[in-house]
C-alpha cells in the first residue's frame, strides 16, 4: 500500500524529502514536471518548531516573585496583627 505524499498546508505541492540520499536518483531517470525542486530540503527541527523554553522561564520567575511579594506582605500584616502598637 502506497502512502500519499505530504502536502504544504495549502495542498499546493509536496514537501521537499528532509534526506537528499532519498533526493538523489539515477541520472538515467526522467525527471517528471516539477520534479526540479529536489535540491530543497526542510529546516531543521529547531527553527521549524521554536523552544518556548525563554517564555516558560520568564513566566515561571515572575510567579516565583510575585510568591515572594505576597508571602512577604502577608507576613508583615500578621505580625502587625498579632503584635498591635
Amino acid at each position: 500500500m502506497r502512502r500519499k505524499p505530504i502536502r504544504d498546508w495549502d495542498g499546493s505541492e509536496p514537501l521537499p524529502p528532509r534526506s537528499r540520499k532519498r533526493a538523489a536518483k539515477p541520472d538515467d531517470e526522467e525527471t517528471r514536471p516539477g520534479e526540479g525542486e529536489e535540491d530543497r530540503t526542510l529546516p531543521p527541527r529547531g527553527v521549524a518548531h521554536p523552544s518556548e523554553k525563554k517564555k516558560w522561564n520568564t513566566l515561571f520567575y515572575r510567579v516565583l516573585l510575585l510568591l515572594f511579594i505576597g508571602l512577604t506582605a502577608g507576613l508583615l500584616y500578621w505580625g502587625f496583627q498579632m503584635f498591635p502598637t
